[in-house]
């Protein structure tokens, strides 16, 4: 093909019709169709964020899940009614059960656990086992009014009891496997008679057909229950995917195989899955940070998240990136520029595209330089395992829209890169890339990745300076200083906060602070990191102590200090109302950098609360008027009859 093109190519449905995907190229992190009998959209404008948390279930997630499309988390009814009412058409999943374990959270009969005939449970996972989902488990009669019935019967009990299903859409399952692990399939005993399956059977093969047969009965019930559309699994399911609607893939590269493997692993799920297909794309910082230069902390890695994102544009997908399983395990959602480009690249126009000309590095998984263009933009991924040069003239022979103009947006987290500036041959764009070994006997490709728009944009996510580095204190910028005897605690309620269990470990250990009243000698000074001259509304988020608002006597009138580029603007606040919310204290003129701050002292006569404080950027310098006008001269009123 003409214009550096290299492309094999598969038709598939499209807003526009048909398109031609290239089969070499099936990055299927998700493919939504639109329906006429469901209201939900399933084909939203790109990107398309979704979210898998065990978190997520605080009062202040309703705030920082609110743009997501794809949300699933532990099961809460009332939580689910409250994301539903916030946006009708977010998809909810609850992360209800483990197919192939269950937490010891439920003490079950213990015919009901997998085991291998000497009798020993399979442990996969802190206390947890795998259950026996096969035709062979034994039922079992509890006295709960069920009789005697299977493990499977059970669960689906469960799901239809405790799940209210008019706010959740689908069933997520965390720990799905297609396949026992090898040594488990030589010694299990689904029957429980003593003896090894496999011996007993005439090999693995009958063994595996028994677990998978189980996983299909389960799903297949699972469909039945009303109001349970949809299921999502976390693992691989070649050969599976007619059974389900979609697959979460975790910790993404590092448990997907290298760039150029996951591409084709997901061929079989792109033409089997049921439909609506709907693929969760979990970028994970822990590749960059276990196996690239390190960068401290680990979400301020903006280059991870644009290598995440732009892969994940390639094809259709809820894309979202976390801390990873060894620095958290899927506790945290930071949130990044990147994301206020939600929906503003329109739909693909094209199928993803290699760029030919581009050397690779020596390891036999590097795959390329990959673009896609959009109705407003064209997303590009290097993935050759060194650093590439992207010239405008590149980018203009296969665009479809001729006489097309390419920005980086202006942001303010990694304002040197995205810095707004238009590319053109003179000014190329570099893409770092690298090989390094991790888990496949050869180098495993990193790289980076952008979002390039047909016209100027400005995307600054809001900046939330929180208690601690590691909860929702924005990337870029530190958490709260204290001085002074400020306690940190997570007793109260409605404070900011993502983390359903309140400690954490080391990622967060308190959900706020309080101080008693005093001279101000306890000061909290929120400074944020401003990447974008500009003015900023400044809101304060404030819970309260104690599990009532009156338990504890807070502050009338909490002291505040705002430091701008006006100089100093000082104010009281009332913190005995106005919970669990962003209260607005102005908008103010913030330079680039540090030098900008938010001081909370305790100079009060009640108990001061200090919790996140968040800026968002509502203009540059020289384009926001906040000055009043003048009062009008000579104006009268007069009433007409």
């Amino acid at each position: 093909m003409s214009h550096g093109i290299q492309s094999h190519s598969l038709l598939i449905g499209g807003r526009e019709g048909r398109h031609r995907i290239p089969i070499g190229m099936l990055l299927v992190f998700l493919l939504i169709a639109s329906t006429e009998s469901n209201p939900q959209n399933f084909n939203p404008p790109y990107p398309r964020l979704g979210v898998f948390t065990f978190s997520g279930l605080t009062y202040a997630s309703l705030d920082i899940l609110k743009d997501f499309d794809v949300i699933s988390m532990p099961p809460d009814n009332e939580m689910a009614r409250q994301y539903k009412v916030q946006n009708p058409n977010v998809i909810l999943f609850a992360n209800a059960t483990l197919i192939n374990t269950y937490k010891s959270v439920s003490v079950h009969p213990e015919p009901w656990y997998l085991h291998d005939y000497t009798g020993k449970r399979f442990e996969l996972w802190e206390d947890s086992w795998i259950m026996n989902i096969s035709s062979y488990c034994q039922k079992v009669d509890q006295g709960d009014g069920l009789g005697p019935v299977t493990f499977l019967d059970w669960v689906m009990n469960w799901l239809k009891k405790n799940v209210d299903w008019n706010y959740y859409d689908g069933d997520f399952h965390d720990w799905w496997w297609i396949s026992l692990l090898s040594n488990q399939m030589q010694t299990v005993d689904f029957n429980n008679n003593g003896i090894a399956d496999k011996d007993e059977w005439g090999g693995v093969d009958s063994v595996l057909a028994v677990w998978q047969q189980g996983l299909a009965n389960y799903h297949a019930r699972e469909y039945q229950i009303p109001g349970l559309k949809y299921v999502v699994v976390n693992g691989m399911a070649t050969g599976f995917w007619p059974n389900i609607n979609g697959a979460m893939f975790e910790d993404w590269p590092l448990l997907s195989g290298p760039f150029n493997y996951w591409i084709s692993r997901y061929t079989d799920e792109f033409l089997n899955t049921k439909e609506p297909r709907i693929m969760i794309f979990d970028a994970s910082h822990r590749f960059a940070y276990i196996y690239g230069p390190v960068v401290t902390p680990y979400k301020n890695n903006y280059r991870s998240v644009r290598f995440g994102l732009a892969s994940c544009l390639l094809m259709s997908g809820y894309f979202y990136v976390d801390e990873g399983g060894q620095l958290g395990h899927h506790g945290n959602v930071h949130i990044y520029d990147e994301f206020e480009a939600k929906g503003k690249l329109g739909y693909p126009k094209t199928d993803p595209i290699k760029i030919s000309g581009k050397l690779l590095s020596s390891t036999p998984y590097a795959s390329g330089v990959w673009v896609r263009f959009f109705d407003n933009g064209v997303s590009i991924v290097n993935a050759t395992g060194i650093p590439q040069t992207i010239t405008a003239s590149e980018l203009a022979v296969i665009d479809p829209l001729g006489g097309s103009r390419y920005y980086r947006f202006q942001g303010g987290q990694d304002p040197n890169f995205n810095n707004g500036q238009e590319l053109t041959n003179s000014n190329p764009i570099t893409l770092w890339g690298d090989a390094q070994i991790a888990n496949w006997a050869s180098p495993e490709v990193m790289g980076d990745g952008c979002m390039l728009f047909r016209t100027k944009k400005v995307l600054v996510t809001p900046i939330i300076v929180d208690n601690h580095v590691n909860n929702q204190t924005s990337p870029g910028s530190d958490p709260v200083g204290y001085t002074g005897g400020w306690v940190l605690s997570s007793e109260g309620q409605k404070f900011y906060a993502f983390y359903t269990q309140r400690n954490y470990g080391a990622f967060q250990p308190d959900g706020f602070a309080w101080s008693p009243p005093g001279q101000g000698e306890n000061i909290a000074a929120y400074v944020p990191t401003i990447g974008l001259n500009g003015y900023y509304e400044v809101y304060e988020w404030h819970g309260y102590l104690g599990t009532a608002p009156n338990d504890y006597p807070l502050a009338l009138d909490a002291p505040v200090k705002i430091t701008s580029t006006r100089g100093d603007t000082s104010f009281t606040i009332n913190q005995t109302r106005n919970f669990g919310q962003w209260n607005s204290l102005g908008i103010f003129p913030f330079n680039k950098g540090n030098t900008g701050k938010v001081v909370i002292s305790n100079k009060t006569n009640g108990i001061v609360i200090s919790d996140a404080v968040k800026f968002v950027y509502r203009g540059s310098l020289g384009g926001l008027d906040t000055t009043p006008p003048a009062p009008p001269q000579g104006v009268s009123v007069k009433r007409l009859n």
